[in-house]
């Protein structure tokens, strides 16, 4: 009998925990998201525009981003579909690989020339997201870490 309740206590623990690693909250940077400028950390190449927003909308397998820019009067928009489980896409000419890893999202380009890899992750409070495009050297370009900061 004690047999059977131990056995029955390892199951019910072996579910518990089950049950709780799958309901642990997946990143989701879902959102209006507006430039600042002043906590970003950029090149002096990025010329920063009036304005400058993602609209993003993400699902469990997919990432869209509307990046939105207004400079001298002038708006331009790029849409971006990143896929999470890796798959991989191509935007604008550029072809990639999207996974989620754990509390990031993570873009590495796979095209020869195609730029700099990227990171979208959010702080803590859910508050601010952070774009980071990773240093790159195209030759004759050279390109450093840059840190964009929205805010929601």
């Amino acid at each position: 009998m004690k047999k059977i309740i131990f056995i029955w206590g390892l199951f019910f623990l072996s579910l518990v925990t089950c049950v709780a690693q799958k309901t642990e909250t997946r990143l989701n940077i879902s959102g209006k998201w507006s430039f600042d400028e002043k906590s970003s950390r950029v090149s002096p190449l990025f010329r920063t525009p009036k304005e400058f927003t993602l609209d993003i909308t993400q699902t469990d397998t997919e990432v869209k981003i509307e990046r939105k820019f207004v400079e001298k009067g002038q708006t331009s928009k790029t849409e971006l579909i990143l896929y999470l489980d890796g798959r991989g896409e191509i935007n604008d000419k550029i072809e990639s690989k999207t996974v989620l890893k754990g509390n990031t999202i993570i873009r590495k380009k796979t095209s020869k020339h195609s730029g700099p890899d990227e990171k979208y992750f959010l702080s803590k409070d859910g508050k601010e997201l952070t774009f980071v495009r990773s240093g790159y050297d195209e030759g004759v370009f050279s390109f450093p870490v840059e840190y964009f900061i929205f805010k929601n």
